[in-house]
């Protein structure tokens, strides 16, 4: 065999260089190229590139068909299929869970270790405020202006009776520790209930990618709190159907609605769920079934009762009754009328993410039988009620959104199986529109997955440092000193360090920092409030109500204390001004410590 002519030669070399810079030119022209495409088909990219992947794979199928009912060889081909089908089926036994578990795994880690340093919102500051004067023998509801339900002071006062009051690591190390239950039940519920892992860690992977994207102001928040034991207490009575799994449930509910009334949603879907906790080998009779849900609606009543237990021993559950005003329809907290509820019911309804899964949970109800259409019926009405949830809050918070991500989360565990399931589909088809689904509906990489964050934070931690130096990555759009609202990192941090070296535990703290993020200073360092509100100062922001008579009252009997504010920062109009209040500041108190533009002034005695 001769070789080809030297000219042919330098030929084929150049065009070698051609193309290999015409591969070059057109990645690096790619970005600009896809802007030209229209706008219609670069919304639905992802979904156009799972049909076209799809559609390659059939019509690469059907022609070798074609060609072999022909008497033509495509062996070539015909081997590709197979190799596909092959990894398709490698991914179907195990591959795509442990996929998903190494994701969710990795999301974690870059996670948790820089989320027990951030700092607290001014919900969980309010929270412990409550708990430690609460422990001091002043009472919510009654001394302090409130409406909110106890279960979360209850946490923080388990916190702050065990861990010590003022420290913050500790609330999120429970957050924590909740985040990771949620994905061991979840991994146990779907092999038991799915017949295997990959559903429930797919799912678990997707809602970490909404759950690890809130900042600081937004996470470990009741509404989050109480989704989570809803959605174990179903998941517990369809993993382990029996007696223990119903006491369970029941307790775990009773938590949530002691915490938070809005999950009463749940409860239809917990009823269904409690009805078919039974072992696949019994067939209880109807009479048997009624008796099982009023034994765990009797459980359940009484585990609240014991919730609520303590406002009644201490005589204030008439003052939480009376503090309901507040936030009932018509109340100064509340914004909702009928109109929003309706527009906030369809917007929730024609969300992308809810219709379609809805849809699809439909059809497994019509098409599946047994086990597989109970379980996917519970968990659809249980959506329905993460869908209600939301729209009849006084007030449109961000964070509502939690409870309708998880059962959407949970949802989508139950339909991956029965993509999966199709035994006369490809494998590799199976896989593909399995696959697809889940990038189509995951929210990409969370916000808050930081590698270096996570490095920073365990140096921090190996140093003993509870308010870390550096920024936490779900504070920074809050007080990163290029983004900052008002108030940066450094000076926050100094102030929470100096009141706790240089107050003692009975020395009164006045917040009258009114900024956003409205940081708090008293749950984080352990010290009380003089001012009788939930949220102290930021119950002006948040409800129609004069306080500052009150205030002034509270600040003049309150002896050892200290004032933080920022005397500079800009007014809020109406009743934010507190003049009154100012000017007792001025006349009775003296600037201690100076943070940037937070000021720290003792009362002179």
């Amino acid at each position: 065999m001769h070789d080809p002519p030297e000219g042919h030669q330098r030929l084929r070399l150049i065009g070698i260089g051609l193309a290999g810079v015409a591969v070059v030119f057109l990645a690096m022209l790619a970005p600009d190229l896809y802007q030209l495409l229209p706008h219609s088909i670069r919304e639905q990219a992802r979904p156009i590139v799972l049909i076209g992947t799809v559609a390659g794979y059939l019509a690469a199928s059907g022609l070798e068909r074609f060609d072999r009912s022909r008497g033509r060889d495509r062996a070539g081909l015909r081997l590709t299929l197979d190799r596909l089908d092959a990894v398709a089926v490698a991914g179907l036994d195990g591959g795509l869970a442990a996929a998903a578990g190494a994701i969710a795994i990795v999301f974690l880690a870059g996670y948790i270790p820089h989320y027990l340093l951030w700092p607290w919102s001014c919900d969980a500051d309010t929270f412990a405020v409550l708990a430690r004067s609460w422990d001091q023998g002043i009472r919510p509801y009654r001394e302090i202006h409130g409406y909110n339900f106890p279960g979360a002071i209850y946490l923080h006062w388990t916190l702050g009776k065990t861990f010590g009051w003022g420290r913050t690591w500790p609330l999120y190390a429970v957050d924590s520790l909740g985040l990771v239950t949620l994905g061991v039940v979840l991994a146990a519920w779907s092999r038991r209930c799915l017949g295997g892992m990959f559903p429930g860690l797919a799912s678990y992977a997707f809602f970490l990618t909404f759950s690890l994207s809130h900042s600081f102001m937004t996470v470990a928040e009741r509404d989050w709190h109480t989704a989570l034991l809803m959605a174990i207490g179903l998941m517990t009575l369809q993993t382990w159907p029996g007696r223990a799994s119903r006491w369970i449930s029941a307790l775990l509910a009773a938590a949530a609605l002691t915490t938070r009334p809005h999950t009463v949603v749940f409860l239809p879907a917990m009823a269904l769920a409690v009805l078919n906790s039974s072992p696949r080998s019994q067939h209880p009779t109807a009479r048997l079934l009624a008796g099982r849900l009023a034994t765990w609606a009797a459980m359940l009543a009484g585990f609240t009762v014991i919730g609520f237990a303590p406002l009644v021993l201490d005589g204030i559950a008439g003052d939480l009754v009376r503090g309901l005003r507040v936030v009932a329809y018509g109340g100064p907290y509340s914004q909702t009328t009928p109109s929003k509820i309706r527009d906030v019911l369809i917007e929730e309804i024609c969300e992308f993410r809810n219709a379609i899964v809805i849809l699809l949970l439909i059809a497994v109800v019509l098409t599946t039988r047994g086990e597989a259409r109970k379980q996917a019926s519970i968990w659809m009405v249980a959506l329905v009620g993460a869908i209600l949830y939301r729209p009849f809050h006084p007030v449109q918070h961000f964070y509502l959104n939690y409870p309708n991500h998880l059962f959407l989360s949970i949802a989508l565990a139950q339909i991956v199986p029965w993509i999966l399931a199709g035994s006369r589909i490809a494998p590799a088809v199976r896989v593909f529109v399995a696959a697809g689904l889940l990038i189509e509906l995951i929210l990409g990489v969370p916000t808050y997955f930081s590698a270096s964050g996570t490095v920073r934070a365990i140096a921090a931690i190996a140093r003993g440092e509870e308010i870390p130096r550096t920024i936490p990555p779900g504070a920074r759009e809050w007080f990163g000193v290029e983004r900052a609202r008002y108030y940066e990192w450094k000076d926050y941090r100094s102030t929470l360090l100096y009141l706790r070296r240089s107050t003692s535990r009975g020395t009164q703290v006045a917040n009258m920092l009114r900024q956003p993020p409205y940081p708090g200073v008293n749950g984080s360092t352990g010290r009380a409030s003089p001012f009788r509100a939930e949220s102290g100062i930021l119950w002006m922001v948040l409800i129609a109500m004069d306080l500052e008579p009150e205030f002034l009252s509270e600040l003049e009997s309150a002896g050892d204390s200290v004032v933080v504010w920022s005397p500079g920062e800009p007014e809020f109009p109406g009743r934010l001004r507190f003049d009154r209040l100012r000017r007792f500041i001025r006349d009775h108190y003296r600037p201690e410590a100076r943070f940037g533009r937070i000021e720290v002034w003792r009362r002179v005695q």
